[in-house]
Protein backbone atom coordinates (compact mmCIF):
# COMPACT_ATOMS: atom_id res chain seq x y z
CA UNK A 1 0.00 0.00 0.00
CA UNK A 2 1.29 3.46 -0.83
CA UNK A 3 2.49 5.72 1.94
CA UNK A 4 -0.49 7.98 2.62
CA UNK A 5 0.28 9.20 6.12
CA UNK A 6 -2.31 11.73 7.21
CA UNK A 7 -4.92 10.58 4.67
CA UNK A 8 -8.26 10.34 6.49
CA UNK A 9 -9.36 7.50 4.22
CA UNK A 10 -6.38 5.45 5.31
CA UNK A 11 -7.22 6.39 8.90
CA UNK A 12 -10.65 4.77 8.49
CA UNK A 13 -9.10 1.65 7.03
CA UNK A 14 -6.52 1.39 9.80
CA UNK A 15 -9.23 1.97 12.39
CA UNK A 16 -11.23 -0.94 10.94
CA UNK A 17 -8.16 -3.18 11.02
CA UNK A 18 -7.08 -2.26 14.56
CA UNK A 19 -10.33 -1.92 16.44
CA UNK A 20 -12.90 -4.73 16.60
CA UNK A 21 -16.58 -3.88 16.40
CA UNK A 22 -18.71 -4.28 19.51
CA UNK A 23 -20.55 -7.08 17.68
CA UNK A 24 -18.94 -9.09 14.93
CA UNK A 25 -19.08 -12.57 13.45
CA UNK A 26 -15.87 -14.45 14.27
CA UNK A 27 -16.50 -17.80 12.59
CA UNK A 28 -19.11 -19.96 10.93
CA UNK A 29 -18.61 -23.70 11.40
CA UNK A 30 -20.61 -25.38 8.64
CA UNK A 31 -21.57 -28.88 9.79
CA UNK A 32 -24.00 -29.82 7.04
CA UNK A 33 -25.26 -28.04 3.93
CA UNK A 34 -26.34 -28.75 0.39
CA UNK A 35 -24.73 -25.46 -0.71
CA UNK A 36 -21.69 -24.84 1.50
CA UNK A 37 -18.94 -27.41 1.93
CA UNK A 38 -18.24 -28.53 5.52
CA UNK A 39 -15.68 -26.00 6.79
CA UNK A 40 -15.01 -23.27 9.31
CA UNK A 41 -15.18 -19.80 7.80
CA UNK A 42 -13.04 -17.31 9.72
CA UNK A 43 -14.07 -13.65 9.45
CA UNK A 44 -12.38 -10.42 10.52
CA UNK A 45 -13.93 -7.06 11.22
CA UNK A 46 -12.99 -6.26 7.64
CA UNK A 47 -13.33 -9.16 5.18
CA UNK A 48 -13.49 -9.22 1.39
CA UNK A 49 -14.82 -12.24 -0.51
CA UNK A 50 -13.65 -12.64 -4.12
CA UNK A 51 -14.62 -15.23 -6.69
CA UNK A 52 -15.71 -15.79 -10.28
CA UNK A 53 -19.25 -15.10 -11.45
CA UNK A 54 -21.56 -17.80 -10.14
CA UNK A 55 -19.05 -19.06 -7.58
CA UNK A 56 -21.47 -18.34 -4.72
CA UNK A 57 -20.39 -15.02 -3.20
CA UNK A 58 -23.84 -13.43 -3.16
CA UNK A 59 -25.48 -16.66 -2.06
CA UNK A 60 -22.99 -16.94 0.82
CA UNK A 61 -23.89 -13.45 2.00
CA UNK A 62 -27.60 -14.26 1.78
CA UNK A 63 -27.03 -17.48 3.72
CA UNK A 64 -25.23 -15.58 6.48
CA UNK A 65 -28.24 -13.27 6.64
CA UNK A 66 -30.57 -16.29 6.84
CA UNK A 67 -28.48 -17.92 9.60
CA UNK A 68 -29.35 -14.92 11.75
CA UNK A 69 -33.07 -15.46 11.17
CA UNK A 70 -33.42 -12.73 8.53
CA UNK A 71 -35.16 -14.13 5.44
CA UNK A 72 -36.88 -11.57 3.26
CA UNK A 73 -39.44 -12.44 0.63
CA UNK A 74 -38.11 -9.87 -1.80
CA UNK A 75 -38.57 -9.85 -5.55
CA UNK A 76 -34.84 -9.97 -5.96
CA UNK A 77 -32.14 -12.61 -6.45
CA UNK A 78 -30.22 -14.42 -5.20
CA UNK A 79 -33.31 -16.25 -3.97
CA UNK A 80 -33.07 -18.72 -1.14
CA UNK A 81 -35.12 -21.71 -2.33
CA UNK A 82 -37.49 -22.88 0.35
CA UNK A 83 -37.93 -19.43 1.86
CA UNK A 84 -40.92 -17.39 0.84
CA UNK A 85 -41.76 -18.69 -2.63
CA UNK A 86 -43.59 -21.96 -2.19
CA UNK A 87 -45.04 -22.26 -5.69
CA UNK A 88 -42.82 -24.26 -8.07
CA UNK A 89 -40.09 -24.13 -5.46
CA UNK A 90 -36.74 -25.78 -6.24
CA UNK A 91 -34.93 -27.93 -3.72
CA UNK A 92 -34.69 -26.05 -0.40
CA UNK A 93 -31.32 -24.82 0.77
CA UNK A 94 -30.14 -26.53 3.94
CA UNK A 95 -27.44 -25.58 6.42
CA UNK A 96 -26.59 -26.59 9.96
CA UNK A 97 -23.90 -24.41 11.50
CA UNK A 98 -22.37 -23.19 14.73
CA UNK A 99 -21.93 -19.43 14.53
CA UNK A 100 -19.55 -17.71 16.92
CA UNK A 101 -19.86 -13.97 17.42
CA UNK A 102 -17.83 -11.65 19.60
CA UNK A 103 -20.14 -9.34 21.55
CA UNK A 104 -18.65 -6.90 24.05
CA UNK A 105 -15.43 -8.95 23.87
CA UNK A 106 -17.20 -12.17 24.89
CA UNK A 107 -17.47 -15.13 22.52
CA UNK A 108 -20.99 -16.44 22.02
CA UNK A 109 -21.73 -19.55 19.93
CA UNK A 110 -25.23 -20.24 18.63
CA UNK A 111 -26.24 -23.44 16.75
CA UNK A 112 -28.51 -22.69 13.80
CA UNK A 113 -30.47 -24.98 11.47
CA UNK A 114 -32.04 -23.40 8.38
CA UNK A 115 -34.66 -26.15 8.30
CA UNK A 116 -36.24 -24.45 11.32
CA UNK A 117 -38.63 -21.55 11.01
CA UNK A 118 -36.63 -18.30 10.59
CA UNK A 119 -38.46 -16.90 13.63
CA UNK A 120 -36.98 -19.68 15.76
CA UNK A 121 -33.45 -18.74 14.68
CA UNK A 122 -34.18 -15.07 15.23
CA UNK A 123 -35.31 -15.85 18.80
CA UNK A 124 -32.07 -17.78 19.40
CA UNK A 125 -30.07 -14.63 18.69
CA UNK A 126 -32.37 -12.51 20.81
CA UNK A 127 -31.86 -14.90 23.71
CA UNK A 128 -28.08 -15.16 23.21
CA UNK A 129 -27.36 -11.44 22.73
CA UNK A 130 -30.35 -9.67 24.21
CA UNK A 131 -30.75 -7.99 20.82
CA UNK A 132 -32.95 -8.72 17.87
CA UNK A 133 -30.88 -9.27 14.74
CA UNK A 134 -30.66 -6.42 12.25
CA UNK A 135 -28.02 -8.08 10.10
CA UNK A 136 -28.95 -7.49 6.46
CA UNK A 137 -27.70 -8.33 2.98
CA UNK A 138 -27.16 -5.14 0.96
CA UNK A 139 -27.03 -5.49 -2.81
CA UNK A 140 -28.22 -4.07 -6.11
CA UNK A 141 -31.18 -6.49 -6.47
CA UNK A 142 -32.73 -5.14 -3.30
CA UNK A 143 -32.13 -1.55 -4.33
CA UNK A 144 -34.00 -2.27 -7.57
CA UNK A 145 -36.77 -4.00 -5.61
CA UNK A 146 -37.10 -0.93 -3.36
CA UNK A 147 -37.21 1.38 -6.38
CA UNK A 148 -39.80 -0.77 -8.14
CA UNK A 149 -42.11 -0.57 -5.12
CA UNK A 150 -41.39 3.16 -4.88
CA UNK A 151 -42.41 3.72 -8.51
CA UNK A 152 -45.56 1.64 -8.13
CA UNK A 153 -46.70 3.67 -5.16
CA UNK A 154 -45.89 7.21 -6.17
CA UNK A 155 -48.89 7.60 -8.47
CA UNK A 156 -50.43 10.16 -6.12
CA UNK A 157 -47.31 12.29 -6.28
CA UNK A 158 -47.65 14.71 -9.18
CA UNK A 159 -44.13 15.06 -10.50
CA UNK A 160 -43.82 18.54 -12.00
CA UNK A 161 -40.79 18.00 -14.21
CA UNK A 162 -39.72 19.76 -17.32
CA UNK A 163 -39.49 17.81 -20.57
CA UNK A 164 -35.77 17.19 -20.07
CA UNK A 165 -36.44 15.56 -16.70
CA UNK A 166 -35.36 18.48 -14.55
CA UNK A 167 -37.32 21.12 -12.68
CA UNK A 168 -36.29 24.23 -10.81
CA UNK A 169 -38.80 23.39 -8.08
CA UNK A 170 -39.84 19.86 -7.17
CA UNK A 171 -42.86 19.56 -4.91
CA UNK A 172 -42.07 17.68 -1.69
CA UNK A 173 -45.00 15.49 -0.62
CA UNK A 174 -46.26 15.84 2.92
CA UNK A 175 -45.75 12.14 3.68
CA UNK A 176 -41.97 12.34 3.25
CA UNK A 177 -39.87 12.01 6.40
CA UNK A 178 -36.43 13.59 6.29
CA UNK A 179 -33.83 11.01 7.28
CA UNK A 180 -30.55 12.71 6.52
CA UNK A 181 -29.16 15.88 5.00
CA UNK A 182 -25.67 15.26 3.66
CA UNK A 183 -22.84 16.94 5.55
CA UNK A 184 -19.87 18.46 3.81
CA UNK A 185 -17.81 15.27 4.08
CA UNK A 186 -20.74 13.29 2.66
CA UNK A 187 -20.93 15.61 -0.34
CA UNK A 188 -17.15 15.36 -0.80
CA UNK A 189 -17.35 11.55 -0.76
CA UNK A 190 -20.14 11.56 -3.37
CA UNK A 191 -18.09 13.91 -5.55
CA UNK A 192 -15.11 11.55 -5.37
CA UNK A 193 -17.29 8.55 -6.25
CA UNK A 194 -19.50 10.05 -8.97
CA UNK A 195 -17.59 13.12 -10.12
CA UNK A 196 -20.71 15.20 -9.35
CA UNK A 197 -20.46 18.29 -7.18
CA UNK A 198 -23.91 18.55 -5.56
CA UNK A 199 -24.77 21.70 -3.63
CA UNK A 200 -26.98 19.68 -1.26
CA UNK A 201 -28.53 16.24 -0.96
CA UNK A 202 -31.32 15.08 1.34
CA UNK A 203 -32.63 11.55 1.76
CA UNK A 204 -36.20 10.86 2.80
CA UNK A 205 -38.29 7.91 3.82
CA UNK A 206 -41.51 7.85 1.82
CA UNK A 207 -44.12 5.96 3.81
CA UNK A 208 -46.85 4.27 1.81
CA UNK A 209 -49.77 2.34 3.24
CA UNK A 210 -49.05 -1.22 2.16
CA UNK A 211 -51.43 -3.90 3.43
CA UNK A 212 -52.24 -1.75 6.47
CA UNK A 213 -48.53 -1.19 7.17
CA UNK A 214 -46.66 2.01 6.51
CA UNK A 215 -43.58 0.81 4.64
CA UNK A 216 -40.76 3.27 3.92
CA UNK A 217 -39.09 3.59 0.54
CA UNK A 218 -36.04 5.72 -0.29
CA UNK A 219 -36.46 9.10 -1.92
CA UNK A 220 -33.52 11.39 -2.65
CA UNK A 221 -33.61 15.04 -3.65
CA UNK A 222 -30.35 16.64 -4.77
CA UNK A 223 -29.61 20.23 -5.68
CA UNK A 224 -27.34 20.22 -8.69
CA UNK A 225 -25.30 22.98 -10.31
CA UNK A 226 -27.41 26.00 -11.22
CA UNK A 227 -29.84 25.33 -8.40
CA UNK A 228 -31.80 22.64 -10.27
CA UNK A 229 -33.35 19.93 -8.13
CA UNK A 230 -33.36 16.33 -9.24
CA UNK A 231 -34.76 13.22 -7.59
CA UNK A 232 -34.79 9.44 -8.05
CA UNK A 233 -36.60 9.57 -11.38
CA UNK A 234 -33.82 11.32 -13.28
CA UNK A 235 -30.70 10.01 -11.58
CA UNK A 236 -28.36 7.59 -13.30
CA UNK A 237 -27.97 4.08 -11.91
CA UNK A 238 -24.60 5.04 -10.45
CA UNK A 239 -26.22 7.96 -8.63
CA UNK A 240 -29.13 5.84 -7.42
CA UNK A 241 -26.80 3.15 -6.08
CA UNK A 242 -24.55 5.66 -4.31
CA UNK A 243 -27.43 7.51 -2.67
CA UNK A 244 -29.25 4.28 -1.80
CA UNK A 245 -26.13 3.11 0.01
CA UNK A 246 -25.17 6.26 1.87
CA UNK A 247 -28.47 8.08 2.13
CA UNK A 248 -30.51 5.02 3.06
CA UNK A 249 -28.81 1.72 3.96
CA UNK A 250 -25.87 3.10 5.88
CA UNK A 251 -27.96 5.17 8.27
CA UNK A 252 -29.73 2.13 9.78
CA UNK A 253 -28.61 -0.95 11.78
CA UNK A 254 -26.11 0.79 14.04
CA UNK A 255 -23.55 -1.70 15.35
CA UNK A 256 -24.64 -4.70 13.25
CA UNK A 257 -22.43 -6.40 10.62
CA UNK A 258 -22.85 -5.18 7.05
CA UNK A 259 -23.11 -7.76 4.28
CA UNK A 260 -22.33 -5.67 1.18
CA UNK A 261 -22.47 -7.16 -2.32
CA UNK A 262 -20.43 -5.56 -5.12
CA UNK A 263 -20.21 -1.93 -3.97
CA UNK A 264 -18.61 -1.11 -7.34
CA UNK A 265 -21.94 -1.69 -9.13
CA UNK A 266 -22.76 0.87 -11.87
CA UNK A 267 -19.65 2.91 -11.02
CA UNK A 268 -16.76 3.84 -13.30
CA UNK A 269 -13.41 2.47 -12.17
CA UNK A 270 -12.38 5.85 -10.80
CA UNK A 271 -15.20 5.51 -8.27
CA UNK A 272 -14.30 2.05 -6.95
CA UNK A 273 -11.70 3.06 -4.39
CA UNK A 274 -13.62 6.14 -3.20
CA UNK A 275 -16.79 4.07 -2.67
CA UNK A 276 -15.05 1.48 -0.48
CA UNK A 277 -13.22 4.26 1.39
CA UNK A 278 -16.58 5.83 2.21
CA UNK A 279 -17.93 2.42 3.27
CA UNK A 280 -14.94 2.08 5.62
CA UNK A 281 -15.64 5.51 7.08
CA UNK A 282 -19.32 4.77 7.66
CA UNK A 283 -18.61 1.35 9.19
CA UNK A 284 -16.02 2.81 11.54
CA UNK A 285 -18.38 5.63 12.50
CA UNK A 286 -21.32 3.28 13.12
CA UNK A 287 -19.34 0.44 14.76
CA UNK A 288 -20.04 -2.09 11.99
CA UNK A 289 -18.20 -5.19 10.88
CA UNK A 290 -17.94 -5.28 7.08
CA UNK A 291 -18.13 -8.41 4.92
CA UNK A 292 -18.02 -7.41 1.26
CA UNK A 293 -18.16 -9.44 -1.95
CA UNK A 294 -16.47 -7.81 -4.92
CA UNK A 295 -14.89 -8.29 -8.35
CA UNK A 296 -13.02 -4.98 -8.31
CA UNK A 297 -9.19 -5.02 -8.17
CA UNK A 298 -9.34 -1.38 -7.07
CA UNK A 299 -11.48 -2.27 -4.07
CA UNK A 300 -9.41 -5.33 -3.23
CA UNK A 301 -6.26 -3.21 -3.28
CA UNK A 302 -7.57 -1.56 -0.08
CA UNK A 303 -7.64 -4.88 1.78
CA UNK A 304 -4.60 -6.60 3.29
CA UNK A 305 -4.18 -10.06 1.80
CA UNK A 306 -4.89 -11.60 5.22
CA UNK A 307 -8.39 -10.08 5.11
CA UNK A 308 -9.32 -11.56 1.71
CA UNK A 309 -11.24 -14.82 1.32
CA UNK A 310 -11.54 -16.80 -1.90
CA UNK A 311 -14.95 -18.16 -2.88
CA UNK A 312 -14.63 -21.29 -5.04
CA UNK A 313 -17.01 -24.12 -5.95
CA UNK A 314 -15.97 -27.67 -5.11
CA UNK A 315 -17.50 -31.13 -5.36
CA UNK A 316 -18.62 -30.74 -1.71
CA UNK A 317 -20.07 -27.24 -2.12
CA UNK A 318 -18.93 -23.63 -1.87
CA UNK A 319 -15.59 -23.12 -0.13
CA UNK A 320 -14.61 -19.84 1.54
CA UNK A 321 -10.88 -19.90 2.27
CA UNK A 322 -8.09 -17.38 2.99
CA UNK A 323 -6.23 -16.13 -0.08
CA UNK A 324 -2.65 -17.41 -0.15
CA UNK A 325 -1.44 -14.92 -2.72
CA UNK A 326 -2.48 -11.94 -4.81
CA UNK A 327 -2.13 -14.03 -7.98
CA UNK A 328 -4.73 -16.52 -6.73
CA UNK A 329 -7.09 -13.61 -6.31
CA UNK A 330 -6.34 -12.22 -9.78
CA UNK A 331 -6.86 -15.67 -11.32
CA UNK A 332 -10.36 -15.83 -9.88
CA UNK A 333 -11.09 -12.36 -11.21
CA UNK A 334 -9.83 -13.34 -14.65
CA UNK A 335 -7.45 -10.40 -14.82
CA UNK A 336 -3.70 -10.26 -15.12
CA UNK A 337 -1.98 -9.17 -11.93
CA UNK A 338 0.16 -6.11 -12.49
CA UNK A 339 3.76 -6.67 -11.35
CA UNK A 340 4.79 -3.80 -9.10
CA UNK A 341 8.30 -5.14 -8.48
CA UNK A 342 10.94 -5.27 -11.22
CA UNK A 343 14.05 -7.39 -10.71
CA UNK A 344 17.16 -6.48 -12.68
CA UNK A 345 19.51 -9.43 -13.26
CA UNK A 346 22.75 -9.78 -15.20
CA UNK A 347 21.62 -12.17 -17.94
CA UNK A 348 19.20 -14.85 -19.06
CA UNK A 349 20.93 -17.58 -17.03
CA UNK A 350 20.44 -15.57 -13.83
CA UNK A 351 16.77 -15.13 -14.72
CA UNK A 352 16.32 -18.88 -15.32
CA UNK A 353 18.02 -19.83 -12.05
CA UNK A 354 15.96 -17.28 -10.16
CA UNK A 355 12.74 -18.77 -11.56
CA UNK A 356 13.96 -22.24 -10.57
CA UNK A 357 14.49 -21.00 -7.03
CA UNK A 358 11.00 -19.49 -7.03
CA UNK A 359 9.47 -22.82 -8.10
CA UNK A 360 11.22 -24.61 -5.23
CA UNK A 361 10.88 -22.05 -2.45
CA UNK A 362 8.05 -19.60 -3.26
CA UNK A 363 6.32 -20.38 -6.55
CA UNK A 364 3.96 -17.43 -6.33
CA UNK A 365 6.77 -14.86 -6.43
CA UNK A 366 7.34 -15.59 -10.12
CA UNK A 367 3.86 -14.26 -10.86
CA UNK A 368 4.27 -11.06 -8.88
CA UNK A 369 7.53 -9.76 -10.34
CA UNK A 370 8.97 -8.91 -13.73
CA UNK A 371 12.55 -10.03 -14.35
CA UNK A 372 14.60 -7.88 -16.74
CA UNK A 373 18.01 -8.81 -18.17
CA UNK A 374 20.23 -5.77 -17.70
CA UNK A 375 23.10 -7.38 -19.67
CA UNK A 376 25.87 -7.12 -17.11
CA UNK A 377 26.52 -6.33 -13.49
CA UNK A 378 27.30 -2.68 -14.20
CA UNK A 379 23.96 -2.18 -15.92
CA UNK A 380 22.14 -3.65 -12.91
CA UNK A 381 23.77 -1.01 -10.69
CA UNK A 382 23.19 1.84 -13.16
CA UNK A 383 19.59 0.74 -13.75
CA UNK A 384 18.83 0.80 -10.04
CA UNK A 385 20.32 4.26 -9.64
CA UNK A 386 18.29 5.54 -12.60
CA UNK A 387 15.02 4.22 -11.10
CA UNK A 388 15.70 5.32 -7.53
CA UNK A 389 12.82 7.80 -7.46
CA UNK A 390 10.18 5.52 -8.99
CA UNK A 391 6.98 5.76 -6.94
CA UNK A 392 4.70 3.23 -8.60
CA UNK A 393 7.12 0.32 -9.09
CA UNK A 394 9.82 -1.09 -6.80
CA UNK A 395 13.17 -1.93 -8.41
CA UNK A 396 15.50 -4.60 -7.02
CA UNK A 397 18.84 -5.83 -8.35
CA UNK A 398 20.08 -9.42 -8.11
CA UNK A 399 23.73 -9.99 -8.97
CA UNK A 400 25.52 -13.28 -9.50
CA UNK A 401 27.14 -14.85 -6.46
CA UNK A 402 30.66 -13.99 -7.61
CA UNK A 403 29.81 -10.28 -7.20
CA UNK A 404 29.64 -10.59 -3.41
CA UNK A 405 33.36 -9.91 -3.20
CA UNK A 406 33.41 -7.13 -5.82
CA UNK A 407 33.35 -3.45 -4.96
CA UNK A 408 30.87 -2.42 -7.68
CA UNK A 409 29.67 0.81 -6.06
CA UNK A 410 32.38 2.22 -3.76
CA UNK A 411 30.99 4.63 -1.19
CA UNK A 412 33.65 7.21 -1.95
CA UNK A 413 32.63 7.28 -5.62
CA UNK A 414 28.81 7.02 -5.51
CA UNK A 415 28.25 8.94 -2.28
CA UNK A 416 26.88 7.78 1.05
CA UNK A 417 23.20 8.11 0.16
CA UNK A 418 23.54 6.11 -3.08
CA UNK A 419 25.72 3.55 -1.32
CA UNK A 420 23.08 2.92 1.35
CA UNK A 421 20.33 2.72 -1.28
CA UNK A 422 22.25 0.24 -3.47
CA UNK A 423 23.27 -1.85 -0.47
CA UNK A 424 19.60 -2.12 0.46
CA UNK A 425 18.30 -2.80 -3.08
CA UNK A 426 20.94 -5.24 -4.34
CA UNK A 427 20.72 -8.94 -3.48
CA UNK A 428 22.77 -11.91 -4.65
CA UNK A 429 22.18 -15.36 -6.08
CA UNK A 430 23.42 -18.19 -3.84
CA UNK A 431 27.06 -19.25 -4.02
CA UNK A 432 30.31 -17.38 -4.45
CA UNK A 433 31.03 -18.08 -8.13
CA UNK A 434 29.41 -17.54 -11.51
CA UNK A 435 26.05 -19.40 -11.63
CA UNK A 436 27.17 -21.77 -14.40
CA UNK A 437 30.23 -22.75 -12.35
CA UNK A 438 28.07 -23.30 -9.29
CA UNK A 439 25.73 -25.58 -11.26
CA UNK A 440 28.58 -27.54 -12.87
CA UNK A 441 30.12 -28.23 -9.47
CA UNK A 442 26.75 -29.18 -7.97
CA UNK A 443 26.11 -31.61 -10.86
CA UNK A 444 29.49 -33.26 -10.39
CA UNK A 445 29.15 -33.51 -6.61
CA UNK A 446 25.60 -34.93 -6.75
CA UNK A 447 25.82 -37.03 -9.94
CA UNK A 448 24.11 -40.10 -8.47
CA UNK A 449 21.11 -38.18 -7.18
CA UNK A 450 20.93 -36.10 -10.35
CA UNK A 451 20.96 -39.26 -12.48
CA UNK A 452 17.88 -40.53 -10.61
CA UNK A 453 16.06 -37.22 -11.03
CA UNK A 454 16.80 -37.20 -14.78
CA UNK A 455 16.17 -40.93 -15.26
CA UNK A 456 19.71 -41.52 -16.52
CA UNK A 457 22.55 -43.90 -15.56
CA UNK A 458 25.54 -42.71 -13.54
CA UNK A 459 27.82 -43.47 -16.49
CA UNK A 460 25.68 -41.13 -18.60
CA UNK A 461 26.36 -38.29 -16.16
CA UNK A 462 30.11 -38.91 -16.22
CA UNK A 463 30.15 -39.09 -20.02
CA UNK A 464 28.22 -35.84 -20.31
CA UNK A 465 30.54 -34.10 -17.85
CA UNK A 466 33.60 -35.26 -19.80
CA UNK A 467 32.07 -34.05 -23.07
CA UNK A 468 32.05 -30.45 -21.93
CA UNK A 469 35.04 -30.35 -19.58
CA UNK A 470 37.03 -28.04 -21.88
CA UNK A 471 34.26 -25.47 -22.42
CA UNK A 472 33.99 -22.02 -20.85
CA UNK A 473 31.37 -21.90 -18.10
CA UNK A 474 28.79 -19.96 -20.14
CA UNK A 475 28.61 -22.77 -22.73
CA UNK A 476 28.77 -25.70 -20.33
CA UNK A 477 25.06 -26.23 -19.63
CA UNK A 478 23.99 -26.31 -23.29
CA UNK A 479 26.51 -29.05 -24.14
CA UNK A 480 25.81 -30.97 -20.93
CA UNK A 481 22.04 -31.12 -21.58
CA UNK A 482 22.60 -32.11 -25.23
CA UNK A 483 24.90 -34.95 -24.15
CA UNK A 484 22.13 -36.25 -21.87
CA UNK A 485 19.52 -35.93 -24.62
CA UNK A 486 17.30 -33.72 -22.45
CA UNK A 487 15.88 -30.18 -22.69
CA UNK A 488 18.20 -27.65 -21.13
CA UNK A 489 15.54 -26.21 -18.81
CA UNK A 490 14.77 -29.68 -17.40
CA UNK A 491 18.45 -30.35 -16.70
CA UNK A 492 19.03 -26.91 -15.20
CA UNK A 493 16.03 -27.11 -12.90
CA UNK A 494 17.08 -30.47 -11.52
CA UNK A 495 20.65 -29.31 -11.00
CA UNK A 496 19.23 -26.40 -8.98
CA UNK A 497 17.35 -28.94 -6.87
CA UNK A 498 20.54 -30.85 -6.01
CA UNK A 499 22.40 -27.55 -5.58
CA UNK A 500 19.92 -26.72 -2.79
CA UNK A 501 21.01 -29.81 -0.85
CA UNK A 502 23.99 -27.72 0.27
CA UNK A 503 23.17 -26.12 3.62
CA UNK A 504 25.03 -22.93 2.72
CA UNK A 505 23.26 -22.61 -0.63
CA UNK A 506 19.89 -23.28 0.98
CA UNK A 507 20.47 -20.62 3.66
CA UNK A 508 21.49 -18.04 1.05
CA UNK A 509 18.57 -18.95 -1.21
CA UNK A 510 16.05 -18.67 1.63
CA UNK A 511 17.47 -15.29 2.62
CA UNK A 512 17.18 -14.11 -0.98
CA UNK A 513 13.55 -15.26 -1.26
CA UNK A 514 12.68 -13.78 2.14
CA UNK A 515 14.03 -10.35 1.21
CA UNK A 516 12.38 -10.45 -2.22
CA UNK A 517 9.04 -11.34 -0.64
CA UNK A 518 9.39 -8.34 1.66
CA UNK A 519 10.00 -6.04 -1.34
CA UNK A 520 6.97 -7.46 -3.19
CA UNK A 521 4.63 -7.24 -0.20
CA UNK A 522 5.57 -3.62 0.45
CA UNK A 523 4.90 -2.68 -3.17
CA UNK A 524 1.35 -4.14 -3.28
Amino acid sequence: MANTTGDRRVGSLQGMLRKPATLQIASIEVLESNVLAPQTIELDRLTAIVGAHGAGKSLTLRLIEALFGNVRQAFAPPFLPGYGWDDAQPKPITAVANITVVFNRAHVTVPVDLSEDPRVNSEKWLEALGLRSKLEYIGVPHMLSDLAMYLQNREEYEFAAASDGYADELPIPEDLQLLRSYRRKDLDAVRNILGKDYLSVSSYGWYFNHNDRFDPFPHVIAEAAGGRRIDNLVMSLGELWTHWLFGWKFIFAEGWPRLLDEPESFLAQRGHRPVIDEVFRRCLEHDNQLIVATHSPQILSRFPLSNIRLCVPSSDGILIAPAKSASQMFDLLGVAGMARTVILVEDEMASDILNDLFSELDWDLARQVEIVHAEGEGNVVHGLRAMKNSREVAYVGILDGDCRSKDLFPKGKVGEEAFEYLTRQILYLPGGQAPETELAQAAAKNSVRLAKLLNRQTIDMSTAAAACADLDHQYWLTRYARALGLPQDVVRHNIVRVWLTSETVTDQANELIHRLRAFVDRSQ
